[in-house]
């Protein structure tokens, strides 16, 4: 293992115990103490904000049919007044504005210059209801809700969310089992659909499929919900506007942070030139909410046959690229005794970079048997530079890839036999997320980043394998297509020198390499 000391300078040591001390009294998204920024008021209807490649914010001023723009130089001008009371805004990747128009029923596009296109207006032969908030994901395909408001008393029978195909104008209706649909988002990778149910009183999530269409419906948390927004590392800002305040739950709805605003809030997206800040339209104004300053990095390491690694002791030569899932424990169908090696790409971060906390989590989809814990033990330099083939031993004696059948591992040489940490599976798994978040954790990860090494480690059940037959955890693998699934490395930094600013940083890799 490679062990280096650093010696701090006094101001970078005050600036790393500073930001410690903040870490621990307050680890959400917000600054402590953070107090919203009013930017504009007197405005009639704010919602639905989307920043464009420039920084600059457009929302709609819904009642009075206009869209407007708060510039990256900090005012407000009109961009047009003549939408057809345009709710939620999305902004495709080609530069065209995707507009939810309430008043007239349809879904339509605008030009930058303002040209206004239809995009649908009906389903089966009838106008919509009020189409309120809308996404456009990676590849195209856009995704709006309908709700049928007691007011409004709409054509289409019900609430309903509505997908429609890259490239096409018939929508499809999906099955969302909202009641009454309101805000929707999707997530970057076009994985997950994030719906607000307005009547249900709750936030629920869904599984993309290819054909576009969404299943596995989940509660992600029990709030009402009006617009979204996500960052980087899957958190989700919901706009929750009967508790006049934006609250902010991770992927799998653990609550992260909350703030008030002095308005019933509708609608949020990020902004700034490191998307350090929340723009919110709310009651009649528009508001900027300070963010903790965070950079996630997503990528998967280069240079190896497959990202994501199982190892099996009577299948020592066998490839496992294929598999998104792997086994760890005891399997006699999967090749006796199973391990996963996960590698993580952290040689982007700032140079000098000081790791203040570290959170490492792993998906646990489903278990056979008595499992009780599993241990993380980190991979040694040997593994890292001699790795040459995943077909072929490596020659600076890691003993853990061998090529005859039936070969021993044995604890040194490709890994510690000392775990970094051990953790505990209690009762039934089924999609269970497992933290480690021990000072351990961030002390390995900052000595590959001072040896500017990938965070390597090995996954093993002692238990499990000491009791053999079908004793194993199924962990999901980095080429998951469902995004939760994939291991996931969130990392809290300090650049280095800090004599000017702190300025914290998360980054979040999920990375593994598969055999």
């Amino acid at each position: 293992m490679i062990s280096r000391t650093r010696n701090l300078s006094p101001l970078t040591l005050c600036a790393l115990c500073a930001t410690l001390f903040s870490s621990a009294a307050h680890a959400g998204v917000f600054p402590a103490g953070v107090t919203p920024q009013k930017l504009a008021s007197g405005i009639a209807s704010p919602e639905g904000p989307a920043r464009d490649a420039n920084d600059n914010v457009y929302f709609s001023d819904r009642n009075v049919s206009t869209i407007r723009i708060w510039t990256s130089g900090g005012t407000l001008v009109t961009w047009t007044n003549q939408t057809g009371g345009a709710n939620g805004l999305w902004f495709h990747t080609n530069g065209m504005l995707y507009a939810a128009e309430q008043t007239v029923h349809r879904v339509a596009t605008y030009a930058p210059n303002t040209v206004m296109t239809p995009l649908v207006t009906s389903y089966n032969g009838a106008s919509f209801n009020t189409p309120n908030d809308i996404w456009v994901a990676p590849d195209g395909g856009v995704y709006f809700s309908d709700p049928n408001w007691p007011w409004n008393g709409g054509p289409q029978a019900g609430s309903h969310v509505y997908y429609l195909a890259p490239g096409t104008n018939q929508a499809t209706r999906l099955n969302s089992g909202a009641m009454q649909p309101n805000g929707v988002i999707g997530t970057p990778d076009g994985k997950r659909l994030y719906v607000g149910d307005d009547q249900g009183r709750s936030t629920l999530f869904y599984r993309i499929q290819m054909d576009g269409t969404i299943t596995d419906r989940k509660l992600l948390h029990r709030i009402r919900c009006d617009g979204m927004s996500l960052d980087d590392a899957g958190n989700v800002f919901i706009c929750n506007w009967e508790g006049r305040r934006i609250c902010v739950f991770n992927e799998d709805g653990v609550s992260n942070d909350a703030v008030a605003i002095p308005e019933q809030c509708w609608n949020a997206t990020r902004f700034g030139a490191n998307l350090e800040k929340l723009f919110v339209t709310a009651g009649t104004s528009i508001y900027s909410v300070a963010l903790v300053p965070r950079k996630v990095y997503r990528e998967n390491i280069l240079g190896y046959e497959q990202p994501g690694a199982m190892i099996a002791s009577a299948l020592p030569s066998n490839n496992f690229g294929a598999a998104d899932l792997l086994h760890v424990g005891s399997s006699a169908l999967s090749g006796g005794t199973c391990r996963a090696v996960y590698s993580f790409l952290i040689t982007n971060l700032p140079p000098g970079a000081i790791v203040t906390n570290a959170v490492l989590k792993l998906r646990a989809v489903a278990k056979a048997g008595s499992v009780a814990s599993v241990q993380v033990h980190l991979l040694d330099t040997d593994f890292v530079e001699g790795i040459g083939s995943w077909s072929v031993p490596s020659s600076s004696g890691v003993t853990w890839l061998q090529s005859a059948d039936g070969t021993p591992w044995t604890a040194g040489g490709a890994y510690d036999g000392t775990p970094l940490v051990t953790l505990s599976i209690t009762g039934t798994v089924n999609e269970t997320p497992l933290y480690a978040g021990q000072a351990g954790i961030a002390s390995a990860v900052q000595t590959a980043v001072d040896a500017g090494e990938p965070f390597s480690f090995i996954l093993r059940s002692t238990d499990a394998e000491t009791a053999g037959g079908e004793n194993y955890i199924l962990f999901g693998a980095d080429n998951q297509d469902y995004q939760t699934r994939r291991p996931m490395l969130v990392l809290d930094v300090v650049p280095e020198p800090a004599a000017a600013a702190v300025v914290a940083l998360s980054a979040l890799f999920f990375a593994a390499r598969k055999r």
